[in-house]
Formats: C-alpha cells, sequence, structure tokens
C-alpha cells in the first residue's frame, strides 16, 4: 500500500509540474486537460492484492476528471455510465468537429445521452463483464459466472447468480454481451489475424517485419546506458 500511494503522490507531482508550466506559458486557460488512467490494483479488495481476478468494481472504475478551455462546466459531476470511448467524441466536441457516425462513444458535454451498459473482458478474454446502472454481471468462461445487485450490495459480496429471482436481469444482462461482442466470441478463442490487410503508410509496420528485433534492441542499448 505504502508503494501504491507514493505512485499515486508522484503522478499528482508531475501532473502539478505539467499545469504549472501551462500556466507560466500563459496557455492554461485554453487547454483541455483530460486526467484519466487504466485500472488499478484491487489493493485488498476481495483479498486480492495486485489486478487480476475477477472484473470487480475496484479494477473497473477508473478516474476522470476534464478540465475544459475557460473552466467552462467547472464544478459539473454526471452520474452516467461513463467509459473511456467517450473521450475520443468529447474531444472532438471541444476542437468543434463533428463525430463520424460509426464512431460509439458519447460527447460527455451531450446530457441527452444515455447507455444503458458499459463492458469490460478481462485480458485473456476468459471474463466479460456487463454492468448496468444496479446490476453487473461477469460471465466467466472457465468457471462460475457471477452477478451482483449493486444498489444492494455495493462491496459485491453476495453473488446472486444462482437466485431465480434475478435470472431475467442475468439473462438480459447475458444479451447485452452477445449484441456488443457477438455470438462467436463469448465463449470462444481470441482469434488475432495477424496477416489482415494494413493501411499502406509509412508508419503502418507489417507483421514480424522486423520491427520488433529492432525495438528490443533500441530499449536494450538505452538501458544499457542507464546502467552506466
Amino acid at each position: 500500500m505504502a508503494y501504491y500511494y507514493a505512485s499515486i503522490t508522484q503522478i499528482d507531482f508531475e501532473i502539478g509540474r505539467m499545469i504549472k508550466v501551462l500556466k507560466d506559458k500563459g496557455l492554461y486557460d485554453n487547454t483541455i486537460i483530460i486526467y484519466t488512467s487504466d485500472h488499478g490494483e484491487h489493493l485488498g479488495y476481495h483479498h486480492q492484492i495486485l489486478k487480476g481476478g475477477h472484473l470487480y468494481e475496484s479494477i473497473m472504475k477508473v478516474p476522470l476528471i476534464i478540465k475544459y478551455p475557460q473552466s467552462q462546466y467547472a464544478g459539473t459531476e454526471s452520474n452516467q455510465l461513463v467509459s473511456n470511448i467517450d473521450l475520443a467524441p468529447t474531444i472532438l466536441n471541444a476542437a468543434g468537429l463533428k463525430n463520424p457516425e460509426t464512431m460509439s462513444g458519447h460527447n460527455l458535454t451531450d446530457n441527452s445521452f444515455h447507455r444503458e451498459y458499459i463492458f469490460a473482458h478481462n485480458r485473456l478474454g476468459a471474463q466479460t463483464m456487463a454492468r448496468s446502472k444496479q446490476y453487473k454481471l461477469i460471465q466467466n468462461r472457465n468457471g462460475k459466472s457471477l452477478f451482483f445487485d449493486l444498489k444492494a450490495d455495493s462491496l459485491e459480496f453476495h453473488n446472486l447468480y444462482d437466485d431465480p429471482a434475478y435470472q431475467h436481469e442475468i439473462e438480459t444482462h447475458r444479451q447485452a454481451i452477445t449484441n456488443w461482442q457477438g455470438t462467436d466470441s463469448l465463449y470462444g478463442e481470441n482469434y488475432l489475424d495477424e496477416h489482415a490487410p494494413i493501411i499502406n503508410q509509412p508508419n503502418a509496420t507489417k507483421f514480424n517485419d522486423g520491427h520488433r528485433d529492432k525495438i528490443i534492441e533500441y530499449f536494450r542499448l538505452k538501458m544499457t546506458e542507464i546502467s552506466r
């Protein structure tokens, strides 16, 4: 825990340095700042220390703070189900640009949007989560699935997956997962087509074209320089 909080303190300090530079250069008021992150660690939640295991709230909820230019929307809070896929539409809107129709996220300043579910996979795709405002389904491919009523059980202590009273809600969340990712990938193995077509641009690397060896060698040299 001491290391964890020390890391947070370091991040806060470095962000403070960045904000000071913006203010010193007169850029702060005209800058949009988005503070978010990857998930953290369980830190003892459900007796788990790191970041594996079930997709509990302890690693599903991440910070998201946005400072708009001229401090617009200052003090505004949202109780919507928000996902990081909303960041791109939000940035485009702040820049005065339109979102592509194929973009699935929402502009977070649009109060009219409503999301019924948010979703997540774990690293190997063995678990898929569908979370609504009140409920959460953790569909487990290799073991027992979990279902929680977050309104009554915010700490996710009581698994209701086999409770007859919740079967309708469980099926609704399960169907939401299927609608989101399709039936083929729900319980199947992950698939990556490493020979899929690639955009013809100089910065687009092709599969196994030697760039991985170059990256490894680059970092090896840099680490050698640091250790001297």
